[in-house]
């Protein structure tokens, strides 16, 4: 009986299980070596039945010294069949029932049943669709394609970010054109026309911070502004160690402060590093949270 050696991969953990492919259905090896069901040895938490298995040699170490002879394909992993055979330079999980494929140095994307729904023609292109759209590179340009492969927005952008999220069904991405950045809605109309000087991405209630002229403010998801042109500079900082507060750090008369999810500015008071918020103090440095205290009750520490 012929095998031939493989590895599936398992993406939720990032990790490898050794295989072998026995007649178009690939097992992993136990303990001993002996062939076992594939589903036994990925994480149970992956929500889809299609998984990457890969033949020969990868590593991602020796990706730009040709030591990587790997090629990749699709098998279903309640049963092992391949559906798509190792034929690919590469293949990344599928999501929103595509799966994106590259071979030769060209991008496309293949539907859960293996077959080609777009055609490996682009140069560069995002890992997954959001709001059914992808952004996809053709020489030095990027536009977006919809999951079936129509051009959406024909490559004009030096940069075309993903769509992202940023209330319940409504998505925007950071696009930028001859320098200047702009956004764009999940219908491709412009929020923001690209005639700004820099930006951010959307945050996750709807505003994005913008610069013009040196200054950074904030603009809502119909392009107006909400937050005045007036920090010096805007850093993401996320999330609190200490709570569940997401908020920018921004700068300003070259202070460090915060703006929170409600565009509530909050600055140090003079001759101090720190703000306090809520019940936290938090220290703040270049443009980095450096640590974050919790305030006793009723009680602020001095300094």
């Amino acid at each position: 009986m012929h095998q031939t050696p493989c590895t599936i991969y398992d993406c939720e953990y990032d990790r490898e299980v050794k295989g072998v492919i026995i007649n178009n259905k690939v097992y992993a090896l136990d303990n001993n070596n002996a062939p076992a069901p594939a589903k036994d040895y990925i994480c149970e938490y992956v929500d889809f039945d299609m998984v990457q298995f890969y033949i020969e040699s990868y590593s991602d170490i020796n990706l730009y010294d040709n030591k990587d002879t790997s090629k990749w394909g699709y098998i279903h992993l309640s049963n092992g069949e391949i559906v798509v055979p190792p034929i690919y330079d590469d293949a990344i999980p599928f999501y929103g029932n595509r799966g994106r494929v590259e071979k030769d140095g060209k991008y496309g994307f293949l539907a859960q049943d293996g077959s080609m729904v777009i055609d490996l023609v682009w140069d560069d292109c995002g890992r997954s669709f959001h709001a059914g759209l992808c952004p996809v590179k053709q020489g030095l340009l990027w536009g977006y394609v919809d999951i079936n492969g129509i051009v959406i927005v024909e490559p004009c952008f030096e940069i075309a970010e993903t769509f992202t999220i940023i209330e319940k069904d409504t998505y925007a991405a950071l696009v930028k054109k001859d320098g200047k950045y702009g956004y764009l809605d999940d219908k491709c109309h412009y929020i923001f026309e690209p005639n700004l000087d820099d930006a951010k991405k959307f945050w996750w209630n709807g505003y994005a911070p913008v610069m013009i002229y040196g200054l950074w403010g904030f603009i809502d998801k119909k392009g107006a502004f909400a937050v005045a042109l007036q920090f010096n500079d805007v850093e993401d900082r996320g999330f609190f160690g200490l709570g569940n507060c997401d908020f920018y750090l921004v700068k300003k008369g070259g202070q460090w402060g915060i703006i929170d999810e409600h565009l509530r500015v909050t600055m140090p008071e003079k001759g101090v590093r720190y703000v306090v918020y809520g019940d936290r103090k938090i220290y703040l440095g270049n443009g980095i949270v450096t640590s974050e205290r919790k305030l006793t009750v009723n009680k602020r520490v001095k300094e």
